[in-house]
């Protein structure tokens, strides 16, 4: 939600829409997010966003994954680091 927000507030909500007016798949919105030239994303969030697309995944889709709390930990920096930024990017915050 973050990355769509982010992208309204600065008027590029068609970037991240499909020819029917849909918003595009997770791993779409990310791409769009890490090419978009408007702004400059730090280096934790370009490469924390894939990483936390692939937990996700992995939650959502893993038949035979569980999401422990140690692997959520691990990643408790990417997600607030990722998070504040888009909440900025998103003037949310």
């Amino acid at each position: 939600m973050l990355i769509i927000e982010a992208f309204e507030e600065h008027k590029l909500g068609d970037k991240i829409k499909d020819a029917h007016g849909n918003y595009v798949h997770l791993d779409d919105l990310i791409n769009a997010t890490l090419s978009e030239l408007l702004w400059t994303l730090g280096r934790n969030t370009k490469t924390g966003l894939p990483k936390l697309k692939t937990m996700g995944d992995q939650s959502a889709h893993g038949r035979r994954y569980n999401a422990r709390r140690q692997y959520v930990d691990e990643v408790i920096v990417v997600l607030r680091t990722d998070s504040e930024e888009l909440l900025y990017l998103a003037d949310l915050r």
